[in-house]
């Protein structure tokens, strides 16, 4: 299988902060699926299943927007089936797929798109600019990192309150924060009581 320097970029940068690529291809509820590269979190990430869809080199029909569109929701409704608690993203990398597929396949699955990063043959961010460029469009699959300015080295937690407006719920945001005080195990298990309580049967979308 080839692969193009952008996916592996991708896999390579995901794999350097915890996440673990899955043997290919892989089955679901008796269904067998492949697709460039799988990767799955750790730990707090563990619920993380992340698909890399080389669009450039064109394997199993990456390159068609419905074939791509039809083989992730296919995904979805099998991890549907099997009761899976994974929550899915896609990284569509490299040549741009048709808008209105895009649009599809984000009412299935979380989507990032990624055409252009400045790499090496093998991979590698050319410059420092292009590395922030990856780390950018990957942002929330990575870990939090704060800015050592001297705002937030003054109150951290405020500067993140911040950064939430807006994009998450003000209760989440609150009850996530606030359990900051008592430590990254207080942290975690905030996590995934928010989580669980999303995902409970029956709750409205």
């Amino acid at each position: 299988m080839t692969t193009s320097a952008l996916a592996n970029a991708i896999i390579n940068r995901l794999e350097t902060i915890g996440y673990r690529r899955l043997p290919t291809p892989f089955q679901v509820a008796s269904v067998r699926f492949d697709f460039t590269a799988v990767l799955q979190g750790q730990q707090g990430r563990g619920f993380d299943f992340v698909l890399i869809v080389d669009t450039s080199a064109g394997e199993y029909g990456d390159k068609s927007g419905p074939r791509t569109r039809q083989r992730i929701e296919a995904l979805s409704r099998a991890l549907d089936v099997s009761g899976s608690r994974l929550v899915l993203t896609a990284i569509l990398a490299g040549a741009p797929l048709p808008t209105a597929d895009v649009d599809e396949i984000s009412r299935i699955c979380r989507v990032l798109t990624l055409e252009r990063v400045d790499l090496n043959a093998m991979g590698v961010p050319t410059t420092k600019e292009a590395a922030r460029e990856l780390d950018d469009r990957l942002r929330i699959l990575l870990p939090l990192k704060l800015e050592t300015t001297q705002v937030s080295a003054a109150d951290p937690i405020g500067d993140v309150e911040k950064r939430l407006q807006g994009t998450v719920d003000p209760n989440t945001a609150k009850k996530l924060l606030g359990s900051t005080s008592r430590g990254n195990e207080a942290v975690v298990a905030t996590i995934k009581e928010l989580l669980e309580k999303a995902l409970e049967p029956g709750v409205p979308s």
